[in-house]
């Protein structure tokens, strides 16, 4: 912790929102696996299962339509309409071989039975050789019997075909029904997951917050309080916080000196008040405009105060040469009345000087 203290207020800024946008990143990175991972789940769903069973249940359809479309032309007797039924039943074929194609494509791809897959293909080609090989020809060339002896025999092969494309859409169901349900429980786990990491990213935003507060804006408001005492005159201030290598300590640092300096500065006007003029003020640097002035005051000071003990020295040798040489005309004087009262003014005049010389004596300038 104490290390962290001593950061740079940039690094401490910097480490704090890198974490957050790290749980940030972790959350985004989440939420894109878990959505591609859905989106694949709802293409295999979509592409390959629902697919299938439509297929399978088409197949199906079509393999029924084809034993209808075949009965109706066994009781047909007019050639047109075996021909309309035949191109009929080709369609149907044709269908069915799409069918068969886009299954073998996605077979590949498809969890399902790929033995089941062969067995539906193996008994479809039966059926199609008996039903093209057998029961048209026998149709179409009026052999009616056989025709119907070859549909009865198909029989088996059709309800073969029939059983396992039912059972191939009924495992593709369920598949799809798997797939939704994986899919499902996957956006839970991610719901989760995001709501872990983003409960995690706000707590350690407030954990960030509080901490820089506490590291920054507590000692920065502790020296504006602190700064608005000193603009009161109060100069008994220390701010603590100076052990620390931020800028937060560089700034405790400064602020105690300055606070130290006007104390210092302070106390030397104290002296000057005490009429001690022997303190040397040093200005810390060119700048230092107040201890500059302050030095400027002492040594004005200093000069008047000297030129105010040799005056006071000059007025009471004066005043004493004055009261000598009007003694005696004093006492000669006719208006009594007047003659004290120049006297008693002589006499003020020389007290005048003894205080003054008292008062500037008082005064030590080295």
């Amino acid at each position: 912790m104490r290390h962290l203290l001593n950061l740079p207020i940039k690094l401490k800024l910097a480490l704090g929102f890198g974490v957050v946008v790290v749980f940030l990143v972790l959350v985004a990175g989440i939420a894109i696996v878990a959505m591609t991972e859905l989106r694949d789940a709802q293409i295999e769903i979509q592409e390959i299962h629902l697919a299938n069973v439509i297929d399978y249940q088409a197949l199906d359809a079509n393999l029924s339509k084809n034993r209808v479309l075949l009965n109706r032309m066994m009781r047909s007797r007019d050639h047109s309409r075996q021909d309309e039924l035949q191109r009929s039943l080709a369609t149907a074929s044709e269908e069915n071989d799409a069918i068969m194609a886009r299954l073998a494509a996605r077979v590949v791809r498809d969890p399902l039975p790929q033995d089941k897959f062969a067995a539906l293909q193996h008994a479809r080609d039966a059926f199609n050789n008996i039903r093209d090989e057998q029961i048209v020809p026998a149709i179409l060339n009026g052999r009616m019997a056989d025709a119907e002896a070859a549909f009865d025999a198909s029989a088996e092969g059709y309800r073969e075909v029939s059983a396992l494309a039912s059972d191939l859409a009924g495992l593709a169901r369920e598949h799809a029904r798997h797939s939704v349900e994986e899919s499902i429980v996957l956006v839970r786990e991610a719901m989760l997951w995001l709501g872990v990491i983003a409960l995690a990213a706000v707590l350690f935003s407030a954990l960030c917050i509080a901490a820089l507060f506490g590291a920054i804006a507590v000692p920065v408001r502790r020296v504006a309080e602190e700064a608005a005492r000193i603009s009161e005159g109060e100069l008994d201030i220390s701010t603590p916080w100076e052990d620390r290598q931020d800028e937060v300590g560089a700034m405790a640092r400064a602020f105690n000196r300055m606070t130290a300096s006007l104390r210092g500065l302070a106390g030397i006007a104290d002296h000057i008040a005490e009429g001690d003029l022997t303190d040397r003020i040093e200005p810390r640097s060119k700048r230092d405009r107040l201890a500059i002035s302050f030095s400027i005051m002492s040594e004005n000071l200093k000069g008047l105060v000297g030129e105010m003990q040799a005056g006071a020295g000059e007025v009471n040798a004066a005043t004493a040469e004055i009261l000598d040489v009007t003694r005696e005309f004093v006492v000669d004087m006719p208006d009594r009345k007047r003659a004290r009262a120049f006297q008693n003014s002589l006499l003020r005049l020389e007290e005048v000087g003894k205080r003054l010389d008292v008062a500037v004596s008082s005064i030590r300038l080295k």
